[in-house]
């Protein structure tokens, strides 16, 4: 049963993994963090004068008592089988010391051969909406280009799911996930599909989604989608093709969108709360080594847009009275230099 809105969770979520060593070594260290990490919150939560004691010493950024996982996210390349079945199941055993305990939801990816993706981990279509805690979850198929274009039965259902959630209470964070890259500064696919990112940019503006997940490029980066008639940044574009798969380069300037950007292996875990949703990203360099924080920050519920209407409100305001202050001073002046004038001309 999916938890509540009320219900404290968290959901793991990463891309691109394969089966290769650092595929294998991320695998192993996720495995190894979720078994740690919720058996500390099962612990703690049962034992109020266990709980300071029982969080990870270097796994977590916060010292709040964190909810145990829930729910794992592959979104998209999960073992790069392109149709081996021989490599489809050396993932399946990869991946289930923690894919078997949880459940555990893959999208298509370009690596993945549908009919072994539907068979095994996610029966057609492959596009699908659910809520999680705080979280109101849309998963897409990017891979099948005709599949997803204005005309498209997709694309339809997701503006449907989209606009319903305007009726939905209380209003969830929205976060949609799909394989394909908007926006990066990674050198791994010319910076993002264009053509995706025109299709789904207005949608994800117009209806306040708050987080875009995906993978296709290799390392992780946090950063700001833009509107482009305002400017104003306003929605996180999350990329977590982390899993394993060898890691891209990024260009070496970094333009003010992109937030944090790190050649790294590793997993997002999103935190949600009753009320509020927060994220870090766990960076996985040995298998010897726990999982590190290396990036953490908030999923606002309206998108980060609303942090940038602040200032500029506080602008126009600020500039309104000192144009009222400035027309009053100028009558003023024009009062007083009226006095002295009449009053000659009576004398």
């Amino acid at each position: 049963v999916p938890p509540s809105a009320e219900e404290s969770t968290a959901l793991v979520a990463y891309g691109d993994m394969g089966i290769w060593e650092n595929g294998v070594m991320v695998a192993q260290a996720l495995s190894t963090f979720l078994s740690r990490t919720n058996s500390s919150s099962s612990s703690s939560s049962s034992s109020s004068s266990s709980s300071s004691s029982s969080s990870s010493s270097s796994s977590s950024s916060s010292s709040v008592e964190q909810p145990p996982a829930s729910l794992v996210l592959h979104v998209g390349d999960l073992g790069y089988a392109d149709g081996d079945p021989v490599k489809w199941d050396k993932f399946a055993a990869q991946v289930n010391p923690y894919a078997s305990a949880l459940p555990y939801m893959a999208l298509p990816g370009n690596h993945d051969d549908l009919d072994g993706l539907s068979w095994r981990y996610n029966p057609r279509p492959f596009y699908r909406t659910f809520r999680w805690g705080r979280l109101r979850v849309i998963a897409l198929n990017t891979e099948e280009v005709a599949g997803l274009q204005r005309d498209s039965a997709q694309y339809q259902w997701l503006v449907d799911t989209l606009e319903s959630l305007e009726f939905e209470q209380p209003r969830p964070t929205v976060v949609v996930l799909g394989h394909k890259t908007l926006l990066t500064t990674s050198t791994g696919h010319g910076g993002g599909n264009v053509p995706l990112r025109d299709l789904l940019v207005p949608l994800l503006i117009k209806f306040k989604v708050a987080a875009y997940i995906c993978g296709d490029d290799h390392g992780y980066e946090r950063a700001l989608l833009v509107h482009p008639e305002s400017g104003t940044h306003t929605c996180l574009h999350l990329l977590v093709g982390s899993g394993g798969a060898r890691l891209d380069d990024f260009v070496p300037e970094q333009p003010s969108w992109s937030v944090f950007r790190q050649k790294s292996f590793g997993f997002l875990r999103i935190l949600s709360f009753a009320t509020h949703v927060s994220a870090e990203f766990f960076a996985v360099s040995s298998p010897d080594v726990p999982p590190t924080v290396i990036d953490s920050f908030m999923i606002s519920s309206g998108g980060p847009h609303s942090e940038v209407k602040v200032p500029v409100l506080l602008v126009v305001l600020s500039v309104l009275i000192i144009v009222s202050f400035s027309v009053y001073l100028f009558r003023a002046c024009l009062r007083l230099s009226a006095v002295p004038l009449g009053r000659r001309s009576l004398s």
